[in-house]
């Protein structure tokens, strides 16, 4: 069986079918894909126009939990050429009034009415706080109404209370109770722990606020709470990243971490690379082994922070890995050989000149 793509309309040929078209929040909807052929190269597509997009692998059926009410889409992708299918619609309903609640860093309106309308003066407004009424501000009455704001700082539940003095005519008034359950924002994020040059690094830990998570993919999707987190990544037993990450969207969070790469060069001592030659990187309980290419270079890449041992048949170096750099071996020259090369150039002009000196006699004698 072929699937035929619609390229005239650029529809993607599939269908999406849904269980049900009205959810509560996290309720279960299923997803099911027709046909079933191919599916290796078609992701799903769910979102909501308040929300990030949610992209899923799909074996023809997937069951997805919305988390918060109002219109959803759904659509297929393909990877191969870009289309899209016909979207479906799905409305996600409100199970808990909303009513009295607030998200941390909200602004809350209170609106007090007297009954009085042409009465104008001040009312004041008061919190409970460790068991006693706090007097928060005051606002002027207008037609018999006032408003106060209020922004939520931080969790918890709070309650309130309007205060009004009365005037000649009308005795002391308060209002009704009024409670307030402020919590902090949650959003779905996706950490991607990178190194120095934004390479993904697998297999790390993760601390967030003495709770570890492990990252094998280097991409960890979780739910977090808006907040300011203390948190530190561990990889091959070292720290390569320590400090704090502010949580105050759903999406992409990339950490950089302190994870470098090393390059080492060897030459002779008139600066020829020396190629297929044993490099050994030691330290963080990390021991590496490589040959220089023809260029005399090797290079390790993604090394922890700290401190390395490099040994080579020329030298050892000793190095403190805090960014990406570049160590150059350089062999000695061999002295013993250019010594005596020195030496014979040398003798040569003398044995010239003492040549060029030597007195020859010749002595004939007669006999008698």
């Amino acid at each position: 069986m072929k699937v035929v793509e619609n390229i005239t309309t650029n529809i993607l040929n599939y269908n999406i079918f849904l269980n049900t078209s009205i959810i509560p929040v996290n309720g279960a909807i299923r997803f099911t894909v027709f046909p079933l052929i191919n599916l290796s190269e078609i992701r799903l597509i769910v979102y909501s126009p308040y929300s990030e997009k949610y992209l899923y692998n799909i074996n023809n059926t997937l069951i997805f939990r919305p988390d918060f009410p109002g219109i959803w889409l759904s659509y297929l992708y393909s990877l191969k050429n870009g289309l899209k299918s016909k979207p479906q619609i799905f409305y996600v309903k409100d199970t808990k009034s909303s009513k009295n609640k607030m998200h941390k860093g909200e602004k809350a309106e209170f609106t007090v009415e007297i009954g009085i309308e042409k009465y104008s003066g001040k009312i004041d407004l008061y919190l409970l706080k460790n068991n006693r009424w706090t007097y928060l501000n005051s606002t002027y009455i207008y037609n018999g109404t006032a408003k106060f704001y209020w922004k939520a700082e931080e969790e918890g539940t709070y309650i309130f209370k309007a205060v009004w003095n009365g005037n000649t005519f009308y005795s002391k008034s308060e209002s009704n109770i009024v409670k307030i359950d402020v919590a902090a924002k949650t959003y779905k994020i996706f950490l991607i722990v990178l190194d120095s040059e934004e390479r993904i690094i697998t297999n790390t830990r993760i601390t967030i606020d003495n709770k570890t998570y492990s990252i094998r993919s280097g991409i960890s999707y979780l739910t977090l709470k808006d907040n300011l987190y203390n948190i530190s990544i561990v990889w091959k037993n070292t720290i390569i990243y320590s400090g704090y990450l502010n949580i105050c969207r759903a999406g992409y969070y990339k950490i950089k971490c302190d994870v470098y790469d090393l390059r080492i060069r060897m030459v002779d001592w008139i600066l020829n690379p020396i190629g297929n030659q044993k490099i050994v990187v030691e330290g963080n309980g990390i021991k590496l082994e490589k040959l220089t290419n023809s260029m005399g270079e090797v290079v390790f890449k993604q090394l922890p922070i700290g401190n390395y041992t490099v040994k080579t048949d020329i030298g050892v170096k000793k190095i403190y890995l805090d960014k990406a750099i570049t160590i150059t071996f350089k062999g000695q020259p061999p002295w013993n050989l250019i010594i005596t090369a020195i030496a014979i150039i040398l003798s040569i002009p003398i044995i010239y000149i003492l040549r060029k000196y030597i007195k020859i006699e010749i002595i004939i004698e007669k006999e008698e």
